[in-house]
């Protein structure tokens, strides 16, 4: 089988229905070189009950339930390992995905040279064109910001090209991305301590360390961006996982020199960003996560015995 669609939802019926509704009826066609697989992470497993009740005539698809949450990195990881298929392509439930696009993909995965492991899936979140994850060179991760022509940059591509983060793609963006299976399972898939938000940097930036080549598919899939993080508590939650996500990526991949200038770049965006933060009501969430991260960071180190990043080497 060419490629397995892998779908990690967390009630995302309600938030991204007319994206599930579309994932459903392209599942419902029982393509030959296709499989389907959704891993439900809603603790009432809404979502599931929804999928099951409207996939029962599919050959091709399967329903995995974990309301226990394991985060987006393990359910990738566990739908992947139990694949048959040469490709694992990971979409997030909010990505509008048409029959075209389909098409295209699976073409292009078709027609991929043996020598390339991944691929990039570009999305357009809001005014954003954007296609898997790029590193400045403080070891930065970030959306890797398209510059398209005649189309004017919004200012978060602008602010993201400024701080530098429009280099080198490195590895694809978790939610629109495809890996050959092999590949994936061979590095390890996604860190899984990582949860979710950073597990697609982490793995990308492994990629490259190893010198395995990611190649992009300029596609532009509707991406509403962020359907299961709402204001409070699970924006907080957000906040604490992301700042924590990137001192643990840094701890573990990292060489010393090239830590130090991360640990320096990250104080004065902490700073910058305080009034922000205080405004969102996520400054003790922030902190929370840097305490967090540090307490885990020589496990962190331990974690990884490959290659590391050294200074100006991703870009």
């Amino acid at each position: 089988m060419l490629a397995e669609i892998i779908v990690v939802t967390y009630h995302s019926r309600g938030a991204a229905a007319e994206e599930l509704d579309r994932f459903v009826r392209l599942a419902s066609s029982n393509d030959s070189q296709l499989a389907w697989s959704f891993v439900d992470n809603s603790e009432d497993s809404a979502d599931a009950y929804y999928l099951e009740n409207t996939l029962t005539d599919t050959t091709n698809t399967r329903v995995l339930r974990r309301p226990d949450n394991p985060g987006f990195a393990a359910a990738c990881n566990e739908a992947a390992q139990s694949s048959r298929s040469e490709w694992v392509i990971f979409v997030n439930p909010d990505i509008l995905l048409t029959d075209s696009d389909l098409a295209i993909i699976l073409a292009h995965l078709s027609a991929t040279p043996s020598d390339v492991s991944c691929v990039a899936l570009s999305q357009q979140t809001g005014p954003l064109a954007h296609q898997g994850v790029s590193f400045n060179r403080a070891g930065w991760f970030m959306d890797r910001p398209l510059q398209r022509a005649k189309t004017p940059s919004t200012g978060r591509a602008r602010l993201y090209r400024a701080i530098g983060g429009a280099g080198r793609l490195l590895g694809p963006s978790g939610g629109a991305a495809a890996f050959r299976r092999e590949t994936f399972l061979r590095m390890g898939g996604f860190y899984e301590p990582l949860f979710a938000w950073g597990e697609d940097a982490d793995l990308a930036m492994r990629l490259y360390l190893i010198g395995e080549p990611c190649a992009g598919l300029d596609i532009s899939l509707p991406h509403q961006g962020g359907h299961s993080v709402t204001a409070g508590r699970v924006s907080r939650r957000r906040a604490q996982l992301l700042v924590s996500n990137r001192i643990t990526i840094a701890a573990r991949l990292y060489s010393m020199p090239q830590g130090l200038a991360f640990a320096a770049f990250l104080g004065a965006v902490l700073l910058a960003k305080t009034p922000l933060m205080i405004r969102h009501g996520t400054l003790a969430a922030h902190w929370a996560g840097v305490a967090t991260a540090g307490r885990g960071m020589r496990q962190a180190r331990a974690s990884y015995t490959g290659p590391r990043l050294r200074l100006r080497g991703a870009r």
